[in-house]
């Protein structure tokens, strides 16, 4: 929100930004439970951030977590808001090497509070 750039660092569960330098610096280091992935920042400079292995969204105010959204026993992947509204895509989950035991994905909303 302040124009700075962020990313997400799934496998070292890092949120960077973009320093004045040109530098990347943590925004917040997550637990070995949360492996970030796609994200998106609301009106209000809030940051959801997907998360496959907790399957779950993490909001995110600065460099602290404020909330955490459950979204079943899905793999979290993205997450884009419409109207106000949050909405998640989660794939389903199969065990390697067995599609046909693949369970079906979900969307889930979260409507605007």
């Amino acid at each position: 929100p302040d124009g700075r750039l962020t990313w997400s660092e799934s496998f070292s569960q890092r949120i960077s930004v973009l320093g004045a330098g040109g530098e990347p610096e943590l925004l917040l280091q997550l637990p070995s439970t949360h492996m970030p992935d796609g994200m998106r920042f609301d009106d209000d400079g809030l940051c959801y951030v997907a998360s496959p292995t907790a399957s779950s969204v993490m909001v995110l105010d600065g460099g602290t977590q404020v909330a955490e959204l459950a979204c079943g026993d899905g793999l979290v992947t993205s997450c884009c808001f419409v109207d106000g509204d949050l909405y998640v895509t989660a794939a389903g989950a199969s065990p390697i090497g067995r599609p046909e035991e693949a369970k079906p994905g979900t969307l889930w909303r979260f409507p605007r509070t």
